[in-house]
């Protein structure tokens, strides 16, 4: 209580320095002070002063309110008057909140406008602006044109221009852009950097410039419409990796989706700045081990080589590579390492299912007839999603039966801490309505005896009960509701054929059900109750009419589809485990892929032997029970994993829009969390990167992917946040710097001691083995009576060849068959061949024409094995009866083989041809028959390399029609077991 009105530039710090007394981080989040005064006699001094305050204030969340100070105001009779001009009556709506804020200052005052007929109006303003902003251009464009004429070169020192910004203190999206233009009145920015995919693109009436500007902490797109000469000159000039500075204004690309600056001049730097590349000082080296390449299906960035050259560069004596549900880099990793110091530790990221935990209700022993039993339908509205952080501002409930509605439950309870405006905006509640109400302490044992001895129903009860069950407990009351039913799960297991979403508006709409004030706890109570009363007349159709009857409906074989799937990484900690990880990740992409691939719990543990499970990263449950649930639910989830992951606060950076003014802190708060309960249940703690990209500039690129539609439908899971994870390969001491919030030991342990510890648990992989994966000899003993597949490919091949070449084939023929042969044979390369001529020769006698395709052509034996058309012998005449046979032939060739008097008439044919195609037509010299003209020079080391080992790869074009007739005349042959459908690994164009 205050004597009387005092200035504010006394009073506010006065505030702000009692609030300190009360603070408690992590303990306190909101301290209110509230001012009385006996009398207000001064107030006519300081009115004026504390309305300026008051927009400044609510400027830091709403910067549209700076528009105010634009305005003169006014004092009379306990009320401000704003004058305004005649477009500008819209500040009116301003006035309730300024009131509101004065308010929580013991001010009482009327605020209102008067238009002022006089003042210039904003529209004129704007325009006023512009007509300056060309002139300003046009002086700018003559400046230019003169220093252009005056100078040889495009070169300007850079002491002639201003000093430029750096790249990040331009704004990241349009909110910041609209607060940034209040505060500054230009979004104008001098910046520099090197130049980087450059790009000219060529329009109907116009072309445009676009390359990326990057610096040494972030990066951004510049863009430039080129319709003059001059400007294509000047577009010429600039090149990739040139150093350069960029003026121009920074708006937001609505066809990009992002901030980019348009150039307005450009201006070349006298000395290039060379890129400065990061280093890793550090005497211990740290191992990173969650890492995506570019095989991280729209997500991943960089290349396997660059994360393997960088990792080297800096001495790490291992890089760990965990692709999503992808074992695709696993070449390039084995390439790129092979040879090197750095061990390559072999892993995946799963979307991971526990099938066992999808359940309808909650387990209990005790039964009851759904027709006897008395339900409460209820929702909750909260301040946010933790149940252990967040607080409880309504709740809703209907009691019924499965004949009707019995009773109505609806009360506001006060939270004791101003709403934030998303939870205002997504529910519609306010601090007037919560303000009054009764607290927490108060408000839940009256739900609680609203609901006693009833079944309580809820869309996603996991949400709504476990923060009942949290305050419960804080509070010491007694919660023991055994029987829940999650109209969610049901809605996903008995209606996932008539539905492609199942949140409440979804399944509202389903069953027809009218929604009126969405996330309002009372009326979303209302419409799961008449979900619910639907739900139990579908249940009674299909013999459903005890509550445990309906978990036990739940068939344990189609369970995994409806759990929602989670992250987590598997490493292969040694050769037996490499295999057990082919194994795991097949069986996610085929037996078990539903609306993406998923690893069943049952699949992962089965096959665990060699392989090292770790906790994965924000989108995995360990991260989340520790960000929302409560300490049973994480230490539970800790304990599956073998190592627990955290990665640094920068990475949950795209979080913090949901966690308040706080966010900074609370995420700090969870990672301790993590760590602490990891360390007391014994398990190693890791600190990974969660890397997505190398360097930070890269993020831009990433965030393309992010606002791009994913192939097959959907978006990205990024997609709705305005702020993205940083998430580039960091060097050991910028790791350690991100954990600096953490005890300088324990930040030591988690980021070089545990991953090098982890990273010498686990063996040198061997990726490929060096034999080759092949059938045995005898493999077609049983279907086809074939003993010897090698001996059966020589019978064909000299059966083939005596039918095309006579009995008596030219050495040339011999000599490159038998070459060949024996490269195939000793190399084991012939089950290839012959499962190649088997399918050919089955299509071919089903009327099917078969294409070969690549480098299989350069094989003679492919040839006479009927699996390529093309005959890869120099051009040459052959007689279709075996009579005659010519090759042009050298001198000493025709020493070495011996050349009949007919052959060399023959010889001047062959000159200046390169295929047997373009021979002139001739006739048989000892039968008369037409000759056939044949051979293409193709030499055999096309195919299988210099030395003859090369892993044959022979493309077969089937028609359409018969394609999956070849495919399982493959099973037939081989057995299903053994066979698989490979696909193309899908690029981005």
């Amino acid at each position: 209580m205050l004597e009387d009105v005092i200035a504010p530039d006394v009073l506010l710090p006065f505030i702000e320095q009692l609030k300190t007394f009360f603070n408690i981080s992590h303990v306190v989040s909101d301290i209110q002070v509230i001012i009385k005064y006996k009398t207000i006699k001064s107030i006519e001094a300081f009115a004026i002063k504390y309305y300026e305050y008051a927009y400044h204030e609510i400027a830091k969340t709403k910067a549209s309110f700076l528009v105010l100070k634009n305005f003169k105001t006014e004092f009379a009779n306990n009320q401000i008057t704003v004058l305004i001009d005649k477009d500008s009556a819209y500040v009116k709506s301003y006035f309730s909140l300024m009131k509101k804020t004065l308010s929580k200052l013991g001010l009482n005052i009327e605020i209102d406008y008067k238009i002022d007929e006089k003042l210039v109006t904003t529209k004129s303003k704007i325009k006023q602006s512009i007509n300056e902003q060309v002139k300003v251009l046009e002086q700018k464009e003559k400046i230019i044109h003169k220093e252009k004429k005056t100078a040889e070169k495009k070169y300007f020192s850079k002491k002639s221009r201003p000093k430029a910004v750096a790249i990040s203190e331009i704004p990241l999206d349009q909110y910041q852009m609209d607060k940034y233009m209040n505060e500054k009145g230009d979004t104008s920015f001098l910046i520099e950097g090197t130049v980087s995919k450059k790009e000219v693109r060529k329009f109907t009436n116009t072309s445009l410039l676009t390359f990326v500007l990057g610096d040494e902490d972030d990066a951004i797109t510049v863009k430039k419409f080129l319709n003059r000469p001059k400007d294509f000159d000047l577009a010429s000039q600039i090149k990739d990796d040139e150093y350069i500075q960029v003026q121009g204004r920074a708006k937001f690309d609505t066809f990009q989706k992002d901030v980019v600056v348009f150039c307005e001049a450009i201006y070349f730097m006298d000395k290039v700045k060379s890129k400065l590349e990061r280093v890793d000082k550090a005497k211990e080296k740290r191992v990173e081990f969650h890492l995506h390449t570019k095989m991280s299906n729209m997500d991943g960035i960089g290349d396997v080589s660059q994360y393997v050259e960088q990792a080297e560069k800096w001495g790490h004596e291992a890089i760990a590579f965990t692709d999503h549900n992808a074992l695709y880099a696993y070449p390039d990793i084995y390439k790129y390492t092979k040879g090197k110091k750095i061990k390559p530790i072999y892993g995946v990221e799963l979307d991971f299912v526990n099938e066992t935990k999808f359940k309808i209700t909650s387990d209990t022993t005790d039964d009851i007839a759904l027709k006897d039993a008395t339900f409460v339908v209820f929702d909750i509205e909260t301040t946010g999603l933790s149940s252990t952080r967040d607080k409880i501002i309504e709740i809703g409930a209907v009691k019924m039966t499965q004949a009707g509605v019995i009773d109505t439950f609806q009360i506001f309870v006060n939270p004791e801490e101003p709403l934030s405006a998303f939870t205002t905006s997504l529910t519609g509640i306010t601090d007037e309505m919560v303000s009054q109400a009764e607290t927490i302490d108060k408000c839940l044992p009256k739900f609680l005896m609203f609901a006693k001895d009833s079944i309580l129903v809820a869309h996603n009860a996991l949400f709504d009960v476990g923060h009942i069950k949290e305050n419960a407990k804080r509070l010491n009351l007694t919660f023991d509701h055994d029987k829940v039913v999650d109209t969610l799960s049901l809605a996903r297991y008995f209606y996932s054929d008539q539905l492609k979403r199942f949140n409440l508006k979804a399944v509202a709409k389903y069953f027809k059900i009218k929604q009126e004030s969405h996330h309002r706890a009372d009326d979303d109570a209302r419409v799961t109750a008449d979900i619910w009363q639907s739900m139990l007349h579908d249940l009674a159709k299909q013999g459903i009419k005890q509550f445990l009857e309906i978990n036990q409906a739940i068939d344990l074989k189609e369970a995994w589809k409806h759990g929602m799937p989670y992250h987590l990484n598997v490493l292969a900690q040694t050769q037996e485990g490499y295999k057990n990880l082919f194994k795991v990740v097949s069986d996610a992409l085929t037996d078990h892929f539903y609306k993406g691939p998923r690893t069943l719990k049952s699949v992962l543990d089965k096959h665990r032997q060699g392989l090292l499970v770790g906790s994965g990263c924000a989108n995995g449950d360990v991260f989340e029970a520790a960000l929302n649930k409560g300490d049973e639910e994480l230490i539970e989830a800790i304990q599956y994993y073998d190592y627990i992951e955290v990665q640094p606060p920068q990475a949950y950076k795209h979080l913090k829009r949901d966690l308040g003014q706080y966010a900074d802190e609370i995420i700090e708060a969870i990672i301790s969390k993590i760590i602490k309960t990891a360390k007391q249940l014994n398990k190693l703690v890791i600190a990974s990167g969660d890397v997505h990209y190398l360097e930070k500039k890269d993020v831009l690129y990433r965030e393309i992917y992010i606002r791009t539609p994913l192939v097959g439908g959907g978006i990205h899971q990024l997609n709705k946040y305005d702020q993205m994870p940083e998430q580039y390969f960091l060097t050991t001491d910028e790791m350690l710097q991100s954990f600096s919030f953490l005890d300088a030991q324990l930040a030591h342990e988690i980021v070089v001691e545990n991953t090098r510890t982890l990273s010498r648990s686990i063996e040198s992989i061997k990726a490929f083995s060096d034999e080759l994966y092949s059938l045995p000899d005898d493999a077609f003993i049983e279907q086809l009576g074939i003993t010897s597949i090698s001996k059966e490919v020589k019978r064909l091949i000299n059966q083939k060849t005596h039918e095309l070449y006579g009995e008596h084939p030219h050495p040339i023929v011999t000599k490159r068959v038998d070459r060949e042969l024996k490269n195939i044979i000793e190399n084991n390369f012939g089950p290839n061949y012959y499962v190649s001529h088997l399918l050919v020769k089955k299509s071919l006698e089903d009327g099917y024409l078969v294409g070969s395709r690549g480098s299989v052509g350069s094989s003679i034996v492919a040839t006479l094995l009927d699996i390529t058309e093309v005959n890869p012998l120099r051009p040459h005449y052959r007689c279709k009866n075996g009579d005659f046979t010519v090759f042009k032939l050298s001198d000493e060739e025709a020493i070495e083989y011996g050349m009949t008097p007919e052959q060399s008439a023959f010889q001047p044919f062959f000159e200046g041809v390169q295929s047997g195609f373009d021979l002139p037509r001739k006739k048989c010299p000892i039968c008369g028959e037409p000759l056939v003209k044949d051979g293409h020079d193709i030499p055999f080391e096309t195919f299988l390399g210099f030395n003859g080992d090369k892993v044959p790869d022979i493309d077969l074009n089937f028609s359409g029609d018969y394609q999956s007739k070849a495919h399982d005349y493959v099973r037939e042959l081989i057995g299903e077991d053994h066979t698989f459908r490979a696909g193309t690994i899908q690029t981005v164009a």
